[in-house]
């Protein structure tokens, strides 16, 4: 995975989450999985990193090769949500 801006580390897949570090611009890290969570600029889709703690938002990230469903969690309905509700991963 590279980041083309410099971009916030989360303790889970949302913005609402703390902030655990950071990467700067151009930095290649692995991803262990995918999750929904919250949207940063309509994008849900939140990335795990492989060996360390955090999230990064799919927004700025370009990848390379498919990356698996992380346990448990599963593509959001959109819909569903239509009327306020949150992923259940999401919740704190």
């Amino acid at each position: 995975m590279v980041s083309p801006v410099p971009l916030n580390v989360r303790s889970g897949p949302g913005i609402h989450h703390w902030i655990v570090g950071s990467l700067g611009n151009g930095s290649r890290v692995r991803i262990a999985c995918k999750a929904d969570g919250s949207s940063v600029h309509g994008n849900y889709r939140w990335y795990k990193l492989a060996g360390r703690v955090g999230w990064v938002s799919a927004r700025y990230v370009h990848r390379h090769g498919s990356v698996p469903w992380c346990a448990g969690c599963h593509p959001v309905d959109r819909r569903r949500l239509a009327g306020g509700a949150q992923p259940a991963h999401s919740r704190r």
